[in-house]
């Protein structure tokens, strides 16, 4: 009875750390995770963070030019150009954003036109 009660607290206390390593750890809302660095991209207030990347606008207060950052390894430093990507309408018109926000829900970038319609 003495080996069985070691053994259950081994896997009992085993498991529970198993379970802590194996879970993914999320921060709360408005937690600092790091400073990262970004060139200045002119007056514009586009950026968002999908989780993985950080979006902006190119160097100018509006553009049709979305710039893709990946973040450094540790979550402060210089982050790294990785990808451009053109914002168009459903004709592949160049389309002008002063302002970009992730939605998760759709998982895509959305953008108000320089109108009051929105463009995704």
């Amino acid at each position: 009875m003495r080996n069985f009660k070691k053994y259950l607290v081994v896997l009992v206390v085993g498991g529970g750390l198993a379970l802590l390593v194996a879970l993914p750890i999320f921060a709360q809302p408005s937690t600092l995770l790091g400073t990262v660095n970004l060139p200045s991209n002119g007056c514009s207030v586009a950026g968002t963070f999908d989780g993985t990347y950080f979006m902006t606008t190119q160097t100018n207060c509006a553009s049709s030019t979305l710039l893709i950052y990946q973040p450094p390894v540790g979550g402060s430093g210089n982050a790294t150009l990785v990808a451009t990507k053109s914002v168009v309408d459903g004709g592949g018109n160049p389309v002008i954003i002063s302002a970009l926000a992730w939605d998760p829900t759709a998982t895509r970038c959305g953008a108000p036109k320089n109108s009051d319609s929105e463009s995704r």
